[in-house]
């Protein structure tokens, strides 16, 4: 049976986007930033599946966890598609509900009840807004209560609180899912649905300044976090706050009246997009090659899994590739 949910939640992910095109979509116009979801979604979320059966190799059988991961993504990528009708009201619940049977086995404590219970309020609470968007007229109030939506879910500074006990409890393949494939859909929703009307919002300062905190306070956290799973969840805090920066300094001057400075505001529309695919695909990697030396050692602890990666077969050279670009080393896709 977990081969069938297996089978089933790679034809979501594949065929998400021919879909797509029978629903009409503009991917080569303003629904671009729903195929890049799409797409990296696809890239991924199959790396996760197969990884899944390496990690729970002595856990049979994978029904539950692969049902989950069917429900995960038939939710994310139903989110994408909806656009502005109860679907996505739908949908978005789907993607949360599809959480609890991805932690398996490991459903089995205080972390893990209480990663569910953060994951299930801050989508309850965006869900609120994002069925008033739905209702309202298009018009200031409607992008303002969307934006708020969409800013809770995905970890914004002051509202992020949630996210590292989302990363508490589950296993490592539940945090890549979470970490590089969930919060792509708040950010994506934001560049197709917000960015075009961002004349109607006019609190564009305050937003930058408050990314650009995040930003930091993220990163600083993280360094000095010593729980593996956690700085890895304030890094992807930081991540995030970054990527809304590119995106409010965009909207703040992509129609500027001098042609040099809306070029500059395009262009960090353009990094906005590099950072997204290095977040999803580096902190996707981090989380599944790190959460597997976790789980060798048996703890969170940064140090007490010191010489792990030596007995694990996972080459020093394979995991700098995907940690060394967070560090901002010259030659990666951080340093840009």
């Amino acid at each position: 049976m977990s081969y069938v949910f297996q089978f089933l939640t790679s034809i979501i992910l594949v065929f998400s986007i021919p879909f797509g095109f029978y629903l009409g979509k503009d991917f080569q116009g303003v629904d671009i930033p729903i195929l890049i979801g799409l797409t990296l979604q696809m890239i991924v979320g199959n790396i996760i599946l197969f990884y899944i059966r390496g990690y729970e190799s002595k856990k049979k059988p994978l029904s539950k966890i692969y049902f989950g991961y069917f429900l995960f993504f038939l939710g994310l990528s139903g989110s994408f598609l909806a656009g502005k009708t109860i679907w996505l009201l739908l949908f978005w619940e789907i993607s949360t509900f599809g959480g609890i049977f991805i932690f398996g086995d490991h459903f089995l404590g205080e972390k893990e009840i209480r990663s569910i219970i953060a994951l299930f309020t801050v989508s309850g609470i965006s869900l609120i807004f994002l069925a008033a968007w739905i209702f309202l007229p298009h018009g200031s109030l409607g992008i303002w209560v969307l934006l708020f939506g969409l800013l809770i879910k995905v970890g914004f500074s002051g509202v992020h609180l949630w996210g590292p006990e989302a990363h508490s409890g589950p296993p490592a393949y539940g945090s890549a899912s979470f970490s590089g494939l969930m919060v792509n859909v708040p950010l994506l929703l934001f560049v197709r649905y917000v960015t075009p009307d961002w004349n109607l919002i006019g609190w564009d300062f305050p937003l930058i300044l408050f990314a650009g905190m995040g930003v930091f306070f993220g990163g600083v956290t993280a360094f000095f976090n010593n729980n593996v799973k956690r700085a890895l969840a304030y890094s992807t805090i930081e991540m995030l706050n970054f990527m809304w920066l590119c995106l409010f300094v965009y909207c703040y001057w992509q129609n500027h009246s001098d042609p040099q400075t809306s070029l500059i505001g395009k262009s960090f529309l353009v990094l906005f997009y590099i950072t997204l695919f290095h977040h999803s695909l580096s902190k996707s990697f981090q989380f599944l090659s790190l959460g597997y030396l976790v789980k060798l050692s048996g703890s969170l602890i940064s140090d007490e899994c010191k010489g792990i990666g030596r007995i694990s077969g996972i080459s020093s050279a394979l995991l700098g590739l995907g940690t060394f670009s967070f560090g901002g080393i010259p030659g990666s896709i951080g340093f840009i």
